[in-house]
């Protein structure tokens, strides 16, 4: 204990760190102040891991995870030091292990395998690795500016760029700020409750909270109460479930449970952005990584950043990228306009916007409408250069009455439950309704809506079922689509269930083709083309070498129709107009189009 140990883990990555402990039950080892070293040059096929100037406050490791170990220097001798004589001398405590010089107090044995439990800082001390960036990090990282602490505290990490003032006996314990709403700690879980990996953030909650999580999310599932917030003893405990994995945040405050959920989800995507995929495995591969992501996207508990193209500026993932030392973080991460990027050109500006409407409809075998819902969502690709900035005018309803021009039927919508991307200004859409914003780079969706309005079936699908004995089915369907001759329907597909012992089928189609499939228990028939006001027959008979009872009730479930609209809206919305205003002062070429898709379209038979 206390020795200098060089590790190599199985995935080829060297670190260097001080013996903590060593748990012979659960066959792991702990190393405080341990920095990674990368794979250099052990491995030859893949991506090289590049090394880290970051020191990470300790590391627990597993001894199956383990490849090779060596101590490279001994624990130094302590000299002991006779005790003057006494009349009645005290009997002297057990020693406590000397902290290492230049880090911070390690966590108690038990932390499982990947947690890097970052204690809060001596008093007087330098933050340690995930507080404001030192001299060190400014030098790699770029020197930019933290946010000032709230009136009154001191700032976060204590870190004033001066050397450290020499640590005091003991300091003070800072009284616990109410309603700050910053989150303690994240955790990283699998699905039998270990901890992968944590970062904690503000000291004030134990690792064993992960435990009482576990215990008290399968309380809740045994009730049958899944919930995504759950409290016990002071901590809130807020989580999302992500493939196999549980990434939950603590918090000892009243914070906000709908911006923590917002957070992790938007945590989930940057890892995805990275690595692909996110999961067990990609997390013990890439915890170095992860480790510098979480530094980035909170600080304090605070959630600061959370872009993935632009973290993806200044944390790069490449081994030749971390030998540049003037690397800085982009001006967007302290801009107003977080979602762009500056210096973006094109040869050729265009912008895309898509206005796609999906159908939600359940009818009756009588044809009575059950369920009507529309959904819709402007959906914008953008390929501008600069800063430009776009205005978008679209008929709703409650801007032409304001302009007198309400009055013509149909002319006009009226939205519904209307969510925008966070680059567009609503204090200007709340003023005259007009969607102002400067794009972000790529495709995203400006807005989505919904319309709670009776629909009309656009496609009306018929099914006769006539029984020839035990042994023989038959099956008659009908297809009319019910919207404009000058539109027309691509992609149909109308998936009709059929018996389950149904074989030898025997189909004729009047448009298109059909085939059976045995695994999904139906028939499905595309048509290529289906202009409006057509009408399609299909009749398909199938043999039946089980014999049933016939009390037994069969079920039916609901025949399934999916299809394309192009050029067509069922809300009737249009894009009034769609400007694009640039300080380059180059024309950018705007395109719009429209279309209608099935969304859960379903017809009872």
């Amino acid at each position: 204990i206390g020795s200098r140990i060089s590790l190599i883990s199985k995935a080829l990555i060297r670190y260097e760190g001080i013996l903590y402990t060593i748990d012979t039950a659960k066959s792991e080892i702990a190393l405080s102040s341990v920095r990674s070293f990368g794979t250099e040059d052990r491995k030859k096929d893949g991506p090289a891991i590049a090394a880290t100037s970051d020191v990470y406050p300790y590391i627990i490791f597993q001894g199956s995870d383990i490849k090779d170990l060596q101590v490279i220097e001994q624990k130094p001798q302590e000299k002991k030091e006779l005790p003057a004589p006494t009349p009645a001398p005290a009997p002297a405590p057990a020693p406590a292990p000397a902290p290492v010089p230049g880090t911070a107090p390690v966590a108690p044995p038990g932390v499982p395998y990947g947690g890097a439990f970052a204690a809060p800082p001596a008093y007087g001390a330098p933050p340690p690795y995930g507080g404001y960036p030192g001299p060190a990090a400014a030098a790699t990282w770029g020197a930019y500016s933290a946010p000032a602490p709230p009136l009154g505290q001191a700032p976060i990490g204590g870190f004033s760029g001066l050397p450290a003032a020499p640590a005091a006996p003991a300091a003070p314990a800072a009284p616990k700020s109410s309603g700050c709403g910053a989150i303690s700690a994240l955790f990283f879980l699998d699905t039998k409750g270990r901890v992968l990996l944590c970062r904690d953030y503000r000291g004030d909650v134990p690792l064993s909270c992960a435990d009482k999580f576990i215990s008290r999310l399968h309380e809740t599932e045994a009730e049958s109460e899944l919930r995504p917030v759950l409290f016990d003893d002071g901590v809130t405990y807020t989580y999302v479930q992500h493939n196999n994995l549980y990434v939950m945040a603590c918090a000892t405050t009243n914070v906000n449970a709908a911006a923590i959920l917002l957070f992790l989800h938007r945590l989930c995507g940057v890892f995805e952005e990275y690595f692909n995929e996110l999961d067990e495995e990609v997390l013990r591969d890439n915890f170095v990584i992860v480790y510098e992501l979480l530094d980035e996207v909170m600080d304090f508990g605070y959630p600061q950043y959370s872009e993935g193209k632009i973290l993806a500026e200044y944390i790069k993932t490449d081994a030749h990228a971390a030998e540049k030392s003037d690397v800085k973080a982009p001006m967007a991460v302290t801009n107003a306009v977080s979602w762009r990027q500056e210096g973006i050109t094109y040869k050729k500006n265009e912008v895309f916007l898509d206005v796609v409407e999906s159908v939600n409809l359940l009818v009756n075998s009588n044809g009575t409408v059950v369920r009507s819902e529309v959904c819709g969502a402007l959906k914008m690709r953008a390929f501008l250069s600069g800063m430009p900035e776009c205005k978008l005018g679209l008929n709703d309803k409650v801007l032409m009455e304001a302009q007198g021009r309400g009055g013509g039927k149909g002319k006009s919508v009226d939205l519904e439950d209307m969510k925008f991307h966070q680059c567009v200004r609503l204090a200007r859409f709340e003023n005259d309704r007009t969607i102002a914003f400067i794009p972000p780079d790529g495709a995203f969706d400006v807005m989505t809506y919904r319309l709670n309005t009776q629909v009309r079936p656009l496609i009306w699908v018929e099914c006769t079922v006539e029984r020839h004995g035990r042994s023989r089915i038959e099956y008659l369907v009908t297809a009319k689509s019910q919207f404009k001759t000058r539109s027309s329907a691509s992609a149909v597909e109308i998936k009709l269930p059929v018996h389950p012992d149904a074989t030898a089928p025997a189909v004729r189609c009047s448009a298109g083709g059909a085939t059976y499939a045995p695994e999904q228990e139906a028939l499905l028939w595309k048509i290529k083309s289906m202009p409006g006001g057509q009408e399609y027959k299909m009749r398909a008979k199938f043999s039946l070498p089980s014999v049933q009872a016939d009390e037994e009730v069969e079920k039916k479930p609901p025949i399934k129709v999916k299809f394309e609209i192009p050029y067509f809206t069922v809300s009737g919305i249009q894009v009034r107009y769609l400007k694009i205003v640039a300080k380059e002062g180059y024309a950018a070429l705007p395109w719009v189009r429209y279309i209608t898709v099935a969304g859960e379209y379903e017809i009872r038979m």
